[in-house]
């Protein structure tokens, strides 16, 4: 749940994380990407250390095909310690559109790796 996802924001800062969540959500259902955009980047600027921010924000540059972005935006939760399989997934499906094929299967691995790892495989 996203209540999950947010546990590692201060405990002020979680209603108003979940504010903003929720106009991302809406403008995403409504495929108003420029709009998820900025409120991610809202909520970036209270808790720039929320991984699962970082992953949402990829989620929208991939859905809106903005390849460098959300690799970008990947990364940098991935280097606050985000674990996602899904992040390493989206990935894995964005390098291999851009033809880094080598980067692609790397992050399609990772991915199967922890589904594995969590599934009890």
């Amino acid at each position: 749940t996203a209540a999950l996802k947010l546990v590692q924001v201060p405990y002020d800062e979680f209603d108003a994380l979940m504010t903003i969540m929720r106009r991302v959500n809406e403008s995403n259902a409504a495929g108003k990407y420029a709009e998820s955009e900025v409120a991610i980047k809202e909520a970036l600027a209270r808790s720039p250390e929320a991984v699962t921010l970082w992953e949402s924000l990829g989620q929208v540059y991939a859905i809106w095909g903005k390849d460098s972005q959300a690799i970008r935006a990947y990364q940098k939760g991935m280097a606050l310690g985000m674990v996602s399989p899904s992040a390493h997934h989206n990935l894995a499906i964005i390098y291999g559109k851009l033809g880094r094929q080598a980067d692609s299967m790397r992050e399609y691995q990772r991915s199967e790796e922890l589904q594995n790892k969590w599934s009890g495989k």
